[in-house]
């Protein structure tokens, strides 16, 4: 039996009118084990949906649905786009963005070509940046040379690349070898408490024959205390150091730059950023000594919190330990708002004297007397019914159960007298004592002593 001969397929490709589509070939003739084509697409990023259409010649088709994800990303022109950096020095920031288009979200690799020796490319955030069309990276290129960097013009080239794609930019780099000095913190950033002074620690390096005196001073933003020392410095090959004392009686962050002039004639500046954060504290002192009291009675103590910089930004609550078995410790004023200044504090220590049994049955009697008072009045006036109301001596009748009250109330009291102590409710034990005062204003906490003798 002949095998029937198979029909062939005109191929063709339907999408956006953005994009060209084609098809390759664009007629074929199918085979029991396929046929393979090539579909190329061009055109602006995007996403997109198109379709491959095969008719056959009794016009039947069939479609073979496609998503596309046309993506790019750039580079934008550097700003500026010439530097010019005396060597050893590092150039001033060259700012650029790498940009996306589409649905790309790739890594981009930065680097740079061309660089002479002994100089390098330093990119910020990074070298590895993630763009997105919604949201461009902008980046900072800084170009740092040594000694050994030849002088002279360089052009060099910024490159990002992910994979199958690479951008570029262009820039032109002039390095000179003019007289001249390095200024380095080696210490940048530091933090103290309001009144805390620090010391940031810097080196003047003298390059390509540099000779000249540099007067050092603390640049705008710079904290109330702030001083070079020494104030002039003539740097050498070798390295000068010399250090800046800073300080603040507030608590808040300072950043400036620590800036060297040159006396030389073109008055060649440096400066190098430093950050100095004055972290908020507090004090809290007694300035009461030990206290003596007796059992019963009460000390007081003078407390004082004085916030470290500016007033308290948080509520400062009060607490004490070690208080002695039986006795309270209360504050006036109860806790300092925040907000406020230096704020005296009034501790009071309450001690409780010790009950005796003897008073606690003396009123436990009492009491009892009293309640057998009021049935035996009911009942006298009970048995005052019964009697003729015209009798004289009815009244006469009452007089014997009031006596046996009132003896029953004395007898009561003079028992009461006649016991013994020991036994009753102890109060605040003797001895000596020291109690703790804790204060906390947000995350920081501060403790005083507090001395308590009872008798």
């Amino acid at each position: 039996m002949d095998t029937p001969a198979q029909s062939s397929v005109d191929l063709s490709c339907t999408a956006p009118t953005a994009l060209v589509c084609i098809v390759s070939p664009n007629k074929t003739t199918p085979t029991t084990s396929g046929v393979s084509i090539t579909v190329t697409v061009t055109g602006p990023a995007g996403d997109y949906a198109l379709n491959v259409v095969g008719t056959d010649p009794s016009g039947v088709a069939h479609n073979f649905p496609l998503t596309l994800h046309v993506v790019n990303f750039n580079l934008t022109p550097p700003a500026p786009s010439s530097i010019t950096v005396n060597r050893p020095n590092s150039s001033v920031p060259v700012s650029f963005q790498a940009t996306a288009a589409g649905s790309f979200g790739a890594a981009v690799d930065l680097s740079c070509t061309g660089l002479p020796s002994g100089a390098t490319c330093n990119f910020q955030p990074s070298s590895t940046i993630f763009p997105t069309s919604a949201s461009p990276v902008p980046v900072t290129l800084t170009i740092s040379t040594s000694t050994v960097t030849p002088s002279g013009v360089f052009p060099l080239t910024i490159n990002g690349a992910t994979s199958g794609l690479n951008r570029t930019q262009n820039l032109s780099l002039t390095v000179t070898a003019n007289a001249d000095y390095t200024l380095v913190i080696s210490n940048p950033s530091q933090s103290a408490i309001p009144l805390g002074a620090v010391t940031f620690n810097g080196t003047l390096t003298a390059f390509n024959g540099y000779g000249s005196t540099v007067n050092l001073s603390c640049g705008t933003g710079a904290p109330p205390t702030c001083t070079p020392s020494p104030a002039s410095v003539t740097p050498t090959s070798g390295g000068v150091v010399f250090t800046v004392s800073a300080s603040s009686n507030l608590g808040q962050n300072y950043s400036f730059d620590v800036v060297g002039q040159g006396t030389d004639s073109s008055a060649t500046l440096h400066s190098y950023r430093v950050t100095l954060s004055s972290i908020f504290d507090f004090n809290l002192t007694n300035s009461s000594g030990a206290q003596t009291t007796k059992a019963g009675l009460s000390a007081t103590y003078n407390l004082h919190a004085a916030p470290l910089g500016g007033n308290f930004p948080n509520l400062v609550t009060l607490s004490c330990t070690g208080l002695p078995a039986r006795s309270t410790c209360s504050f006036n004023p109860a806790q300092v708002n925040f907000g406020s200044g230096d704020t005296a504090i009034i501790l009071t220590i309450a001690t409780n004297a010790p009950i005796p049994v003897s008073a606690k049955l003396r009123a436990s009697l009492r009491l009892a007397a009293y309640a057998l008072l009021l049935p035996g009045v009911l009942v006298v006036g009970g048995f005052k019914r019964w009697l003729p109301k015209s009798r004289w001596y009815s009244p006469l009748l009452l007089l014997p159960l009031m006596l046996l009250m009132i003896g029953l109330l004395q007898a009561c009291g003079g028992r009461g007298g006649a016991g013994g102590g020991g036994g009753g409710q102890p109060g605040t034990s003797p001895g000596d004592y020291t109690i703790t005062v804790t204060a906390k204003s947000g995350s920081l906490t501060h403790t005083v002593s507090a001395a308590l003798t009872v008798q």
